[in-house]
């Protein structure tokens, strides 16, 4: 899906559901509106299990949706219920949406507690990370969906960011859950402090950062700190090395070029031998020391077998 493609389905997506949702009627079908059309998720109805069992105080509950391969709890509630209130549930107990899905994860098994915790009223969606000791909500509204989320999204388990590349054209690559967290309390930043702007990370300014201020910025860190290569120089450092480096571990993970190519926003595969040919550079350099000591034992074998045979 392109970048307009998610906008677009963003928009309609929002179009249908703006105004409504009963949490017993329309919760199914929105989630899987959301993760299909708008997301880009694959196989969706295989993947997610709805109404999910567990047992509290000897009664069964059920959770709304839960996410396996992403260990994703989401409490649905209809249009109109705050996501912050508590609500009378069975047992006469007052809880949030999020402390009710919290009760639920408590009962789960080790290995299928939750990563994060999902809340949602139709209007809103308020995401908890649960690795944080106190999970603060990062909060989606409905009508914002269109503008502030295009560039980050979800396919088989894993997140990936859009990246417009100058040179060549856009593609996305994969990032890690952490990273993605990052990259929405970014998203949260840029549309709040720059509302028109359809890029995440400005200057206080609203300009874009360039690849000569941060180049600037990385080099005066490497003179404070008195960073050298092994020349005893100052380590000479360009924003293409990040390539570099990217480029090289994917050759580590021997992956073919064409995958290669489209992780690294390449039209093409020419230019990928030269990444193979940095990490065999490396892994001799790397193996150098182990190579000159089996050489030498080698060696004194050779020598030690000719003293022996001249006696």
């Amino acid at each position: 899906m392109t970048d307009a493609e998610q906008r677009e389905a963003a928009r309609q997506f929002v179009n249908r559901w703006m105004g409504k949702g009963k949490e017993d009627e329309d919760g199914r079908s929105y989630w899987i509106d959301l993760l299909t059309n708008v997301l880009g998720m694959d196989n969706v109805t295989e993947r997610l299990n709805f109404e999910k069992k567990v047992v509290i105080d000897g009664n069964t509950k059920r959770i709304d949706v839960y996410i396996p391969e992403t260990r994703v709890i989401i409490e649905q509630k209809s249009l109109g219920k705050a996501l912050d209130q508590k609500i009378r549930n069975s047992g006469d107990v007052d809880l949030t949406p999020f402390e009710q899905a919290d009760r639920y994860n408590g009962k789960l098994t080790f290995d299928e507690r939750a990563r994060w915790i999902v809340t949602s009223n139709f209007a809103e969606i308020w995401i908890y990370d649960m690795n944080q000791k106190q999970p603060e909500p990062t909060k989606i509204a409905l009508d914002e969906l269109q503008s502030k989320y295009p560039l980050l999204s979800e396919k088989s388990g894993h997140y990936f960011i859009t990246i417009i590349q100058q040179k060549t054209r856009k593609y996305k690559r994969p990032v890690s859950n952490q990273l993605a967290e990052l990259i929405r309390k970014a998203i949260e930043v840029s549309e709040k402090e720059h509302p028109d702007s359809e890029y995440i990370f400005l200057q206080d300014n609203g300009k874009l950062y360039t690849d000569s201020m941060l180049k600037y910025h990385v080099n005066i860190m490497i003179y404070e700190n008195d960073i050298r290569d092994d020349n005893g120089n100052y380590f000479e450092f360009r924003t293409h090395r990040f390539r570099h480096t990217f480029g090289v571990k994917l050759t580590e993970m021997k992956l073919d070029d064409d995958s290669i190519a489209r992780l690294l926003g390449h039209k093409d595969t020419r230019t990928i031998p030269h990444y193979r040919r940095l990490r065999n550079e490396a892994l001799a350099e790397d193996t150098k020391a182990v190579r000159d000591e089996m050489n030498e034992l080698l060696a004194q074998y050779r020598r030690e077998k000719e003293n022996a045979e001249t006696r």
